[in-house]
């Protein structure tokens, strides 16, 4: 009778543990183990293709921060949800370029036991590229493993969930202020070929970089330093606000004030674009707007959508005659 207990116990222990080992099997099958579904591995490194990114013409973002809607205008990304906007160039460029470097690790069933094990049933962040045809995907990001710094993410036009490389653009951190571009002049000092500047109807100053990459006015060479020095305070002029939600009023009242503009910059970039800049004389108010009496003035730019409010002090900077950038006499060269 003993025999018999022990030979029972033996034989179901060995049936507990060939069940276990037959479910873990399945487990490891069916939920974690990597399957090659409608892309290849073999011929797929990347998320995305280069050319996939280089076509896209509007986006949308989700998260915890907000959802976010832009598209290109003229070859400018414009911020379209919730306010229009001129976006940040750099920031979307970067974002972008992010993507074309999202390298895939391995594959797995896209299902409701993945998708909720990999927080895609929740994720941190979505983004939908939309290209020149119309043709749109969804990406949506769900759990980062900190230890190799990788996530996984689903797209709404396959049946697959992909473990890739992080993304190095974070996001989920994206917020609007992040998005905005703030800047006057959205470009570098270094973009900049050629300038003038008229002062109530008058040429204050004008010069141009000639083939040589010398600074000229006419054909007078210029100090490089001090051209250099004004452009980088030129392109430094930051807005205290974006005239965005502008009232009827407002609108009449901007024009008044720029129909005779107290300066007027002309800014040619590499690209060969000629911008435009009318300043207003320093405001003593502006209908349907809180300011201080006789501390800012407005920026209107050819190239953005709203005009700029900002601070007096900056008009200090084109307070310059040609002679303030001309070399020394020791140094001076005729060309």
């Amino acid at each position: 009778m003993q025999n018999i207990r022990r030979n029972y116990f033996s034989a179901s222990l060995v049936s507990i543990l060939f069940v276990t080992l037959l479910f873990g099997a399945v487990i490891s099958e069916f939920f974690q183990a990597p399957v090659i579904t409608s892309k290849e591995l073999s011929n797929l490194q990347f998320l995305f293709t280069s050319d996939q990114i280089d076509d896209v013409d509007s986006l949308s973002l989700a998260s915890n921060l907000g959802r976010f809607s832009l598209a290109k205008n003229n070859g400018q990304w414009i911020i379209t949800q919730p306010r229009r906007i001129n976006a940040n160039e750099a920031t979307i460029t970067k974002l972008l370029d992010s993507l074309k470097n999202v390298k895939i690790k391995k594959i797995f069933p896209k299902d409701p036991i993945n998708l909720s094990n990999f927080s895609l049933d929740n994720p941190t962040s979505t983004i939908t590229l939309k290209n020149e045809d119309g043709i749109d995907e969804t990406i949506s990001f769900g759990l980062i493993n900190p230890i190799d710094n990788s996530t996984y993410v689903v797209s709404d036009s396959d049946n697959a969930i992909y473990h890739v490389n992080a993304v190095k653009f974070s996001l989920e951190k994206l917020d609007l202020p992040s998005l905005i571009d703030s800047r006057v002049f959205s470009y570098a000092p270094s973009d900049i070929t050629a300038i003038t500047v008229i002062n109530s109807g008058k040429l204050r100053f004008a010069f141009e970089r000639n083939k040589n990459d010398i600074w000229i006015s006419g054909n007078n060479a210029l100090n490089d330093e001090l051209v250099q020095d004004f452009l980088v305070k030129l392109t430094s002029f930051k807005s205290n606000l974006i005239l965005d939600k502008r009232t009827d009023k407002m609108n009449e009242r901007i024009e008044r004030y720029l129909k005779k503009p107290y300066y007027k910059v002309i800014v040619k970039i590499k690209s060969g674009e000629e911008i435009e800049y009318d300043l207003s004389w320093v405001l003593t108010s502006l209908p349907d707007l809180n300011i201080e009496k006789k501390e800012n003035f407005i920026i209107r730019a050819s190239n953005r959508e709203h005009p700029f409010l900002v601070s007096k002090e900056y008009l200090s900077v084109l307070y310059k005659r040609i002679r303030s950038f001309r070399p020394s006499p020791l140094n001076k060269i005729i060309y």
